[in-house]
């Protein structure tokens, strides 16, 4: 985009009130316009997030426009994304993955529990959070788990990374006409914590379409 350079005789600065000369209101006036030339492109310009669908467009939302699309890693998946990371830190970026899948609600939190160590006893208990919400007429399960993260490269792979510090924020969405829709951020915990408000507001941007 060209840049608008703007020039303003000094005499022109003299406060209104003080001159009484209207020329001054017409150079406001001109001023005025000419801002409202340059900002609106910019406003025009700004980045939107990724849309998103299931179902043949029944379920929607709009990913935070700071991720980052990727191809996906698997099959199964049906979008992936990188959730970034604090400019100047030493944390990595987060994955995201969205996909519709089969299997009981329970199951599968039992599944993303299994892909972390967790500490014993009343700790590791706190260390694990699940809630339930409906959310424009779709059933919510919200899941969030901290603790050292078993990375493996594929799923069932024998070999694992183990990742402290790691942090899990998933959603599984429920509902009759589009099934179950899993959605799933993890990453350092820096990083999960910086992107924890996009991913609610994300979800709580869901739009259901019948």
């Amino acid at each position: 985009m060209q840049k608008l350079a703007l020039v303003i005789p000094n005499e022109t600065l003299t406060p209104i009130h003080q001159t009484g000369d209207p020329w001054d209101m017409k150079y406001l006036l001109c001023l005025t316009t000419l801002l409202t030339i340059y900002v609106a492109p910019c406003r025009a310009d700004e980045k939107k997030g990724e849309a998103i669908e299931f179902a043949s467009g029944s379920l929607t939302m709009t990913a935070p426009a700071n991720w980052e699309k990727k191809k996906p890693r698997v099959r199964i998946v049906n979008y992936e994304f990188a959730a970034p990371a604090k400019k100047g830190g030493d944390a990595a970026v987060a994955r995201v993955t969205m996909m519709r899948a089969g299997g009981s609600v329970k199951d599968n939190i039992a599944r993303w529990k299994a892909q972390f160590k967790l500490p014993g006893g009343e700790e590791g208990t706190k260390a694990m959070k699940i809630t339930e919400s409906n959310v424009n007429g779709v059933k919510v399960y919200r899941v969030d788990i901290r603790g050292t993260y078993r990375d493996r490269p594929r799923p069932f792979d024998p070999n694992e990374v183990l990742r402290k510090d790691y942090r899990m924020l998933a959603a599984i969405l429920v509902e009759g006409t589009v099934g179950q829709v899993f959605i799933k951020m993890y990453g350092p915990a820096k990083t999960i914590e910086q992107n924890s408000k996009a991913f609610d507001k994300m979800v709580e941007g869901l739009k259901l379409t019948k």
